[in-house]
C-alpha cells in the first residue's frame, strides 16, 4: 500500500511539471492554449482507458486464476485501446485546424499546433494507463514504483529542457519522451522483468508501435501531411492484420447470437 501511495504521488507531481514550468516561463494565456490541448488526452483517459482500467485487473485475476494466458489477452486489450484512440489520433493528427475551429473558433486557434504531438502522447499514455493493472496482477507494485520514479525524473528533466527553449519544445519533448524513455524503461521493468514477456513476443508487439510513432513524430515535426496520412493508415491496416483472431471470434459471436 505504502508503495502505491508513494507512485500515485510521484504521478500527480511529475504529471503536472509542464504546466508549473509553462506558467513560471510563459504567459497565462500560453497556459491556456497549453491546457486545452491536453484535455484530450484526459478524455481518453476518462472515456477508453478508464473504462477498461476498471476492469482489466479483475477480469486478468480470474483468467490467470482458471490457468488461461492473462498476458496474452493483455496484449490483445491493448489493442482494442489502441484501434479505438486511433479514431481521435487520426483528428488530431490531420485536422487540427479543423477540430479547434468548430470546437472553440478562431480565437483559440493557437492550440491546432500542439494537437498533433497529443496525438501522439495519446497513443502512449493510453497504454501506459493500464500499466499498473498488471503490475498489481504479478504482485510488482515495487517496480512500478521503480519505473514511475524513473520516468518521472527524466521526463520532468525533458519538460525543463524544451521550456527553456519554446512552449511547442515541451510539447516535442514530451512526445519523444513517451517513445523513447516511458515505453522503453517499462519494457524492461515492466514486460520483461515483471509480467515474464518473451524478448520475441515484445518485439512483435512493440517495435510497430515505437517505429510508428517515431515516424509520425518526423512527419509532424516536418510538416508532410501526406506522409501523416500514409504512416497513420498503414499503422492501422497493421493493427487490423494483428487482431484478425479476435475480430472472427467476435464475428462468429454475433453470428451465433443473431442468426442461428
Amino acid at each position: 500500500m505504502g508503495n502505491l501511495t508513494l507512485n500515485n504521488f510521484i504521478k500527480y507531481w511529475a504529471g503536472n511539471a509542464d504546466r508549473v514550468v509553462i506558467g513560471k516561463l510563459y504567459t497565462e494565456t500560453d497556459l491556456g492554449l497549453y491546457n486545452r490541448a491536453l484535455r484530450f488526452i484526459s478524455m481518453t483517459n476518462n472515456l477508453i482507458t478508464g473504462i477498461f482500467g476498471a476492469v482489466l485487473f479483475p477480469s486478468l485475476k480470474n483468467l490467470m486464476d482458471e490457468k488461461g494466458d492473462a498476458n496474452k489477452e493483455y496484449l490483445d486489450i491493448l489493442r482494442i485501446i489502441t484501434l479505438l484512440n486511433m479514431f481521435l489520433v487520426i483528428i488530431l493528427v490531420l485536422f487540427p485546424e479543423t477540430l479547434v475551429f468548430y470546437l472553440w473558433g478562431a480565437d483559440w486557434m493557437g492550440v491546432a499546433p500542439f494537437l498533433p504531438y497529443v496525438g501522439i502522447i495519446l497513443i502512449f499514455h493510453s497504454i501506459k494507463g493500464t500499466l499498473g493493472s498488471m503490475y498489481l496482477l504479478y504482485e510488482k507494485e515495487r517496480y512500478l514504483l521503480i519505473t514511475n520514479a524513473i520516468n518521472s525524473v527524466l521526463m520532468v528533466a525533458i519538460v525543463i529542457l524544451g521550456g527553456m527553449l519554446s512552449m511547442m519544445h515541451i510539447i516535442r519533448f514530451l512526445a519523444l519522451g513517451y517513445i523513447l524513455i516511458t515505453i522503453p524503461v517499462n519494457l524492461y521493468f515492466g514486460f520483461y522483468y515483471s509480467f515474464g514477456y518473451t524478448l520475441k513476443t515484445i518485439l512483435r508487439f512493440w517495435l510497430p508501435f515505437i517505429v510508428f510513432g517515431l515516424f509520425l513524430f518526423v512527419a509532424v515535426d516536418l510538416g508532410y501531411r501526406t506522409l501523416r496520412w500514409v504512416i497513420i493508415f498503414g499503422f492501422m491496416i497493421l493493427l487490423l492484420v494483428e487482431m484478425r483472431e479476435s475480430i472472427r471470434s467476435f464475428i462468429r459471436q454475433i453470428i451465433q447470437k443473431y442468426f442461428n
